[in-house]
């Protein structure tokens, strides 16, 4: 893990995985307006997660 909001498994946070990559975890927005392709998603974070 390299950033959470809480002590909870259920708050945004951003993980590194063994691969090389970060995995975010975030609430799904359903309004966000963007055409994205249908094999990837969108999550929504708090600002402060990244500061």
């Amino acid at each position: 893990m390299l950033a959470t909001t809480c002590d909870k498994k259920e708050c945004p946070t951003i993980y590194r995985t063994d691969r090389g990559t970060i995995l975010v975890q975030g609430e799904t927005p359903t309004d966000h307006g963007l055409n994205i392709p249908p094999h990837e998603t969108l999550v929504e974070i708090p600002l402060d997660l990244i500061r």
